[in-house]
């Protein structure tokens, strides 16, 4: 009986040998100076840049004026400006606008964007905060009157009267 597992995963790893020695041998691209068409060069300094998802129901968030949104469609004047500033030519979609795909170039005012960074950012940091000071101080049993013992959560070796 042990030797039939032996056996079995043996046949098991000279299988995946055999998988991996009969994958074509593809050879990655590492040479970073090859153009990202999604890597925009020429920005504007006061502005954080973003693609977006082009469909009705993603523009429509991500232009809101909450939050989540703020972003907005990156103008024809606003492409104007950067090519003239950094003596270049964008690649701009029919609609004039600078599109690759189903995404559409947006932007932000960089003031506004590090507000949001930051609101996340806290966001995020509060109910790690929440779940630390639960773990070291654990749970104050008179907020939790009504609930049977053995479902109260988190406690403290003293509120378990453990040594």
């Amino acid at each position: 009986m042990a030797e039939d597992k032996i056996t079995e995963q043996k046949i098991i790893l000279e299988t995946k040998q055999q998988a991996i020695d009969e994958w074509p041998d593809i050879s990655v691209i590492k040479d970073w100076t090859v153009n990202d068409p999604l890597r925009l060069s020429a920005k504007d300094p006061e502005f954080e840049y973003r693609w977006l998802r082009d469909d009705h129901k993603n523009i429509s968030i991500k232009t809101s004026n909450y939050i989540g949104g703020l972003w907005r469609i990156v103008p024809k004047e606003h492409i104007d400006a950067l090519e003239k500033r950094f003596n270049i030519k964008l690649y701009r979609a029919p609609d004039g606008l600078i599109r690759y795909g189903d995404l559409i170039l947006g932007y932000i005012p960089k003031k506004i964007y590090e507000q949001k960074q930051k609101i996340k950012a806290e966001r995020t940091r509060k109910p790690i905060e929440d779940v630390d000071k639960t773990l070291k101080e654990g749970i104050d049993l008179k907020e939790l009157q009504g609930i049977h013992p053995t479902l109260k959560g988190i406690q403290t070796k003293e509120q378990l009267g453990m040594k």
